[in-house]
């Protein structure tokens, strides 16, 4: 009965579970969008062989396809979590048994109804992708057979044009005749040439004109910049060289596109086929030339055997403008010289940035050294949170560098597009979303909040907790756990920024947790002792301790070890766990006050209430002792007789008990002042040596013939 009762109950917290559920989600993708994307694949289909000779009608159906497999995608994405939702939902209620209730027999009912028509949907909307996929690879591959042959359309080579003008008389004299009077019978419009040469020598005059006030004015601003980033302070050297040559030629440019000269176009003949093809390939030349040069600057060219690539293609570029193939040669000139320009932009916005936080972390600049004394950084420490800017920044130049590049050399800008919304959505590996454009904002965030984390631990600990009226044990306490609190924080923002769910962060600590019992004992146990020092704060910052063999003073305790800095100006890592279970001794716990004692032997025979009365009085006119305290008072004593005179201590309390070593030095110098003027003597080891006389040597026996014989005993 009682079995049967909690089966009952089970049930019904198993529907009030099911009816709170969001079974039926407000997707943005629903069967009635399926209806305008199918009309528009089916539009798209049909008009597809009419633009199959229009590249300009073939990229916006390339661009529109792509446009509908994102929103196939889309149905996608939602009617698959509706239908993981769903099919959860009837997992729950276990299998169908006769018992069941008829509340649970309907639920079921509705549930399995919606789960079918969960997935008819889903397979609409795979089909709606399939199709708009297909179509979006059936424009490209035209596209691509179109620009194949407008790449390799064969033209006159060297050899044809040389054959024209040199066997054929006459033909140049024509050419030549034609050229010249296209030149000159074709309208110009000198006032338009004329107003972009004054356009173009007022921005001369301007950039003239700034470029001396620059030089005179912001000689410190120049040497900051260049303090800041070598290379930036190169550029900006450069900018103001030929900033007065840039403006005329911009000006000049943008007046005569606005304001059109209205050049004649030059007739296709041999001639001027002659002259494209020595243009070009002396073009070629001369950067063979100047990216070979270039290789013995940039390390990264010799490295990477760029400029070797970079040859190859120019040569080839040469080959095929002599060949006749011009578009194809075009296309390589283009495409070497815009990679040879991209790579030298992503280089500076690389090594610019990167210079700059080197800076940060040297503190180069005085900006640079505003901005960490801000942080409360001491020298040679890094910036925090510094390191994930660095790998924001390379991640994301990198990745823009290699979007254009493909972009350069042709790749469509359908796939383009496409798989930026795949980064934006993410890839899916082994049941986990990659999502690396989250991922990007995730190191943002967590750089920023680091710094920001730094920043506030900063202000605590030297502005707001000075006004608390906390001890100083409180304020560190206070100013290292917000430390932690912040960095945590920190990273699990980033976290979520960058996706990554907690809820599969509690699997996988779950599945550690194992580990951390048996393979990371140490490094727990550490940690929790770092915790109850800085909570219960045995030792300090600045202690004077003796842990062990080690002694010293406390240089920083973190959350898993103890740095302590001996006297020998050595560093010693000690184990949070050694300081909590072991024996450890704090000069300084509850105060800085110490005691020091002082052995003193005077000579047998001395008077010892003269020497008990120098010791004393040695102690009382030394200014670090202290004599106003009953329970701290100064006590000589006649500790007995010793092997070579008699034996006393000097006992004193110090205010400062680091400075033992000192104040005991000058209380020995004080006291062996006074013996010497009270012409007392302090006794040196005596050894008593023993001298016996030598003894006479008995006389050795003489030999005789049978001295070898053997004695035989006769008693």
């Amino acid at each position: 009965m009682r079995s049967k009762f909690l089966h009952l109950w089970l049930v019904w917290l198993a529907l009030c579970v099911l009816t709170a559920l969001p079974v039926q989600a407000d997707n943005s993708a629903t069967p009635a969008l399926l209806e305008p994307i199918n009309q528009q694949l089916d539009a798209a289909e049909q008009a597809l062989p009419e633009a199959s000779a229009d590249p300009l009608r073939l990229d916006k159906l390339a661009t529109q396809a792509a446009a509908l497999s994102q929103q196939a995608q889309t149905c996608i994405n939602d009617y698959g979590q509706q239908q993981t939702q769903t099919k959860q939902a009837v997992d729950s209620l276990g299998e169908a048994t006769p018992e069941e209730s008829a509340d649970v027999k309907l639920k079921r009912k509705e549930l399995e109804k919606q789960q079918q028509q969960t997935e008819k949907t889903l397979s609409q909307c795979r089909l709606s992708s399939l199709r708009a996929t297909t179509l979006l690879e059936e424009t490209n591959r035209i596209r691509q057979l179109i620009l194949k042959q407008q790449l390799f359309t064969p033209s006159p080579s060297v050899l044809a044009h040389l054959y024209a003008i040199l066997l054929e008389p006459g033909v140049w004299k024509l050419e030549i005749i034609d050229t010249v009077s296209r030149l000159f019978q074709s309208p110009i419009q000198w006032g338009n040439l004329l107003m972009a040469i004054l356009y173009g020598s007022a921005g001369l005059l301007a950039g003239l004109f700034w470029r001396k006030n620059m030089q005179q004015r912001h000689q410190g601003r120049a040497l900051t910049i260049a303090t800041s980033s070598p290379t930036l302070g190169y550029m900006w050297r450069y900018v103001l060289r030929f900033l007065p040559y840039t403006l005329f030629a911009l000006l000049m440019a943008l007046s005569l596109y606005i304001a059109p000269v209205g050049f004649p176009l030059l007739p296709e003949n041999h001639l001027i086929g002659l002259t494209r093809i020595f243009g070009g390939t002396l073009l070629g030349l001369v950067l063979i030339r100047f990216i070979w040069l270039m290789s013995g600057r940039f390390p990264w060219l010799q490295n990477t055997r760029l400029y070797f690539f970079v040859s190859i293609a120019l040569l080839l570029a040469v080959g095929s403008l002599w060949l006749g193939y011009q578009n194809f040669s075009a296309f390589l000139f283009s495409g070497v010289i815009g990679t040879l320009c991209l790579l030298l932009l992503a280089g500076l916005l690389l090594k610019i940035p990167a210079e700059i936080f080197d800076g940060l972390d040297e503190g180069r600049a005085p900006w640079q050294q505003r901005i960490r004394q801000h942080l409360g950084l001491k020298d040679k420490q890094f910036v925090p949170g510094l390191v994930w800017l660095r790998l924001t920044h390379t991640l994301t130049i990198t990745g823009l560098a290699a979007l254009l590049m493909l972009r350069l050399w042709g790749v469509p800008e359908q796939y383009l597009a496409l798989f930026l919304n795949r980064l934006d959505n993410g890839f899916e590996i082994a049941g986990f979303t990659l999502e690396p454009l989250r991922i990007i904002g995730g190191l943002l965030v967590i750089a920023l909040l680091i710094s920001m984390t730094h920043v506030l631990k900063t202000h605590l600990a030297d502005n707001w907790l000075q006004r608390t009226g906390l001890s100083r044990a409180a304020q560190e306490t206070a100013t290292t756990v917000s430390g932690y609190v912040g960095i945590l924080l920190a990273i699990l923002l980033g976290l979520s920024v960058a996706g990554i769910e907690f809820k599969n962060l509690a699997i996988i600590v779950g599945a550690l947790s194992v580990g951390i019992g048996f393979g990371l004992q140490n490094i727990v146990n550490n940690f929790v002792s770092g915790l109850i020092l800085l909570f219960e704060r045995p030792i300090r910052k600045g202690d004077w301790i003796k842990v062990g063999n080690a002694e010293g003073y406390v240089r920083e305790i973190s959350i898993r070890s103890t740095t302590i800095q001996t006297f020998d100006h050595s560093d010693i890592i000690v184990p949070n766990s050694d300081i909590i279970s072991g024996q450890v001794t704090n000069m300084m716990l509850t105060d800085n006050m110490g005691r020091i004692i002082v052995p003193i032997n005077a000579a047998s025979g001395s008077d010892a209430e003269q020497v008990m009365r120098i010791l004393r009085e040695a102690a009382e006119a030394h200014p670090a002792v202290i004599k106003d305290r009953s329970n701290m008072k100064i006590n000589v004593l006649f500790r007995g007789f010793g092997e070579n005179g008699l034996n006393f201590e000097l006992r004193c309390f110090i205010r400062e008990i680091e400075t033992r070593f000192t104040i005991a030095s000058d209380l020995n110098l004080a006291i062996n002042k006074a013996f010497r003027q009270q012409h007392i003597e302090m006794p040196l080891p005596q050894r008593t040596i023993h001298l016996l006389p030598p003894e006479t040597e008995p006389a050795k026996p003489t030999k005789t013939p049978d001295s070898s014989a053997k004695q035989v005993d006769l008693r």
